[in-house]
């Protein structure tokens, strides 16, 4: 049987090596838009899986997985994309990025 102070133990190793790992393999994004922002990892949250990158902490901006679907010459490849705060909200200004809020306000609207 482990104790819960072994246990505690072996889960702070766990993490610590997540976390070496995770500055091996996380690294910050230049922004895709204006190719000149940098979105910055932010070390306090161990992202258990480095194929989850999104599910991180970023400063600055927002690094998100894109996968495309059939139909694309790209078909099942994913890929980590990142946009800093600034050109997003450019974006939406333009209606190249639509708030889902939005769209879910008008799905009510239409009683969906």
């Amino acid at each position: 049987m482990v104790s819960k102070k072994e246990f505690k133990k072996a889960q702070e190793i766990i993490n610590d090596y997540k976390s070496q790992i995770n500055k091996l393999i996380i690294k910050d994004h230049i922004c895709m838009c204006c190719k000149t922002k940098e979105i910055k990892h932010l070390d306090e949250l161990i992202i258990p899986d480095a194929t989850k990158q999104e599910d991180g902490w970023w400063d600055g901006g927002v690094v998100e997985k894109i996968t495309f679907g059939y139909g694309s010459r790209h078909d099942m490849r994913s890929f980590y994309v990142a946009i800093c705060d600034d050109c997003i909200q450019e974006l939406e200004k333009s209606g190249l990025a639509i708030d889902v809020k939005e769209i879910i306000k008008k799905e009510n609207e239409y009683g969906l």
